[in-house]
């Protein structure tokens, strides 16, 4: 563990003395260039390198020492920390295959562009997800109207990304949610009332989409629930002031100028 020291330079070239190492944790150095030693590395179990100058392509740990096709490369991989750096490219495709016991997966504050790999996520691979961060990217496409397996998802955050479509009505299986930040994408339609079926849900922010209608009342069932963001959208304040009146603890922060005035409403700064 080297975080918080002021390394730079690149990463080292690959040697046998390192094949073994199970936790990489570099995190908020001065480190730049590519990660491709991370292929080298099959016994990673937790790697995190946020907050460096690191650039290039997603490297899966393991990638190049493993039998070639789609199948499993590392099956002890828990957690890939690769925020705040300047990767690029697209996510692998069979990114879920590959690495089925991952449970965090951090990439926000990159250039990763394309779609999310969710077609990599089916037939039960990623059973153990937990957080999904990929904040302010330039990734595409929509979320997969079965986003309900997940099961599994505690922490789901995509804000500042051009996802599209609507959030799917199956969202409200994932019973684990606690943090949903969809904000800052090109979402559309109506928030879905199965959001109250997600009582373990604290955190809700859906300011800056196309996204339209009123928050529905099903969402002062969901019992967790305590911080509702939005504005800078098609939602209305209609019905705010019965949320308010149902659930004391609630607080939603939104635009006043949008006529957000209800009782604990709070201006969205």
């Amino acid at each position: 563990n080297l975080e918080r020291n002021q390394l730079s330079g690149g990463l080292p070239n690959i040697t046998t003395s390192v094949h073994n190492i199970a936790e990489l944790h570099l995190g908020n150095n001065h480190l730049e260039g590519d990660v491709n030693l991370l292929g080298y590395l099959p016994r990673l179990v937790d790697v995190r390198l946020p907050q460096n100058r690191l650039s290039g392509h997603f490297v899966v740990p393991g990638v190049h020492v493993a039998p070639s096709g789609d199948g499993v490369v590392s099956a002890m991989l828990r957690r890939i920390d690769l925020g705040t750096n300047s990767f690029s490219g697209p996510l692998p495709t069979n990114l879920g295959r590959q690495l089925p016991s991952l449970e965090v997966l951090d990439v926000s504050e990159n250039g990763f562009e394309g779609e999310l790999p969710w077609d990599s996520f089916e037939h039960g691979s990623l059973p153990r997800l937990k957080f999904l961060l990929v904040n302010y990217n330039d990734l595409t496409g929509e979320l997969p109207t079965d986003i309900g397996r997940f099961q599994s998802l505690i922490n789901l955050e995509m804000k500042g990304n051009q996802i599209r479509g609507k959030i799917p009505e199956s969202i409200g299986n994932c019973t684990n949610l606690m943090n949903l930040a969809l904000s800052q994408t090109q979402l559309r339609g109506e928030v879905p009332t199965t959001l109250g079926n997600l009582n373990a849900l604290m955190n809700l922010h859906l300011f800056s989409t196309l996204l339209e209608g009123r928050l529905p009342a099903t969402l002062a069932d969901a019992e967790s629930l305590t911080r509702i963001a939005v504005g800078a959208s098609a939602i209305t304040s209609e019905g705010t002031q019965l949320l308010c009146d149902a659930r004391e603890d609630l607080r939603i922060f939104a635009p006043v100028a949008e006529g957000f005035n209800c009782t604990c409403c709070e201006p969205l700064l």
